[in-house]
C-alpha cells in the first residue's frame, strides 16, 4: 500500500491551504505522531516538512495510484490546478492555475521546472486553465486571465502569442482549453463565447461552432476539449452537465448525459481525456469523481470518493493520459497530481 500523509487534516473543496496539526514535543499526541513515523520510516518512506513521501514511487505495488505535490506557491508545489498535459518523452506539464505558471514534472513526479513569464512587453501569464503539447513539444497555453494563446519553447522561451491585439473582434474572450489532433488541427475552447475555435499548428484560424443554448453544438459553459485518434473532437458542455461528441468539422455525432449523481449523470463536468482505444475519461468535477465511458457514451468505470486520500478526489478537473495509457488527473482542491496506472484492461498506447 501506499504511504500516507499522518497528520494533516483539510476540508475537501475548501480553498484555503490545509490546516497542520503541529503538537508540542511533550504532548501524547507526539507520542503517538513519532511512532508513526517510525512504522512509516521502517514501511519505505521519508518524512518531509509533516508529510511522508515515497522514497521510490516506483516501489509501490503497480496498480496503486501514484500521488504527488501539495498546496503552495514554491517549486513543485501547486494551487487549485486546472489542466494537464504528458509529452511523448513523459514530462508531465501542470497548469498551475493559482500561481500563474506551467511547472514541469517527470513521469513519476518529480519537479523539474517552472514555465512563465516575467511580464515586461509580453506580460506574465494569468491564471492559466489549459495546456497543450504541439508535435514539435512546443507548448500552448490557455492563457486565459489575458484572452490568448501563449506558446513556449520547449525549454520554456516565450515564443508568441494571439489573441490580444487583433483587428476587429478578438480571437478569445477567456480560452480554457486546448487539444491538437493527429491530423495538426489545434482545437480551443472560447469558454465566456460558448464555442470551439479551430485552428492550423500556425493559430491560422479554420472553423468555429457553438452558441450559448442546451440544444446539440450548443454550449452552456464550456469548459474542456480534447480528441480521439480518429480526429473525434469531445468536450465538456459544463452547465449542461454533458459531453458533446463532434466530427472535425464542428457536425455533432452524439451527446450524452445529465445532471445528477448517478452512474452516467454529471455536476459541472470538466476535465476530458482519451486513450488510444477511444474511451473517453470525463473529470464529474461536482460529484467529485471520474467516469470512464466507451466512445459513444456507454458507462464503463467509475473512480469515485470525495477526499484526499489517494484514489479519493477534491473538484478533479483536468485530465490527461501519459505515454503509458496511465491516467493523470488535476486534483485540483487537494492541489495534487494522481496518476492511475493503465493495469486493469488491455488498451495499449498507440
Amino acid at each position: 500500500m501506499p504511504c500516507f500523509a499522518v497528520a494533516p487534516e483539510s476540508v475537501v473543496g475548501q480553498s484555503d491551504r490545509p490546516r497542520r496539526l503541529r503538537p508540542e514535543l511533550h504532548s501524547p499526541h507526539a507520542v503517538a505522531l513519532l511512532l508513526a513515523t517510525l512504522l512509516a520510516l521502517a514501511a519505505g518512506c521519508k518524512k518531509s516538512d509533516g508529510l511522508f513521501e515515497l522514497i521510490d514511487p516506483l516501489e509501490l505495488p503497480p496498480c496503486d495510484p501514484r500521488t504527488w505535490s501539495r498546496f503552495g506557491h514554491g517549486p513543485g508545489q501547486l494551487s487549485f490546478p486546472r489542466a494537464i498535459a504528458a509529452g511523448p518523452t513523459g514530462s508531465v506539464y501542470v497548469a498551475d492555475f493559482g500561481n500563474n505558471r506551467i511547472e514541469e514534472f517527470s513521469p513519476v513526479g518529480q519537479y523539474l521546472r517552472e514555465i512563465s513569464m516575467t511580464g515586461g512587453a509580453t506580460g506574465r501569464l494569468e491564471l492559466p486553465t489549459g495546456v497543450a503539447i504541439a508535435p514539435d513539444s512546443t507548448l500552448l497555453v490557455a492563457d486565459t486571465g489575458n484572452d490568448r494563446i501563449v506558446k513556449f519553447s520547449r525549454d520554456g522561451g516565450w515564443l508568441a502569442a494571439w489573441g490580444e491585439v487583433n483587428i476587429g473582434e478578438p480571437l478569445f474572450d477567456a480560452p480554457s482549453s486546448i487539444a491538437i489532433s493527429r491530423q495538426g488541427i489545434v482545437y480551443v475552447v472560447n469558454r465566456d463565447w460558448d464555442e470551439i475555435r479551430s485552428f492550423t499548428l500556425e493559430m491560422a484560424p479554420i472553423n468555429r461552432w457553438g452558441r450559448r443554448g442546451s440544444l446539440p453544438r450548443q454550449f452552456e459553459v464550456p469548459t474542456a476539449v480534447a480528441v480521439d485518434n480518429d480526429g473525434f473532437v469531445y468536450v465538456t458542455d459544463t452547465e449542461n452537465h454533458r459531453v458533446q461528441k463532434f466530427f472535425s468539422d464542428g457536425r455533432i455525432v452524439a451527446v450524452w448525459g445529465r445532471v445528477g449523481s448517478g452512474p452516467g449523470e454529471f455536476f459541472l463536468p470538466q476535465g476530458i481525456a482519451i486513450d488510444s482505444c477511444g474511451n473517453v475519461y470525463v473529470a464529474d468535477t461536482g460529484n467529485h469523481r471520474i467516469q470512464k465511458f466507451k466512445s459513444g457514451g456507454p458507462l464503463i468505470k467509475l473512480l469515485e470518493g470525495p477526499g484526499n486520500e489517494p484514489g479519493q478526489f477534491a473538484s478533479p478537473r483536468g485530465l490527461a493520459i501519459d505515454r503509458d495509457g496511465s491516467l493523470l488527473v488535476a486534483d485540483s482542491d487537494n492541489s495534487r497530481i494522481q496518476r492511475f496506472p493503465a493495469c486493469d484492461d488491455s488498451c495499449a498506447p498507440q
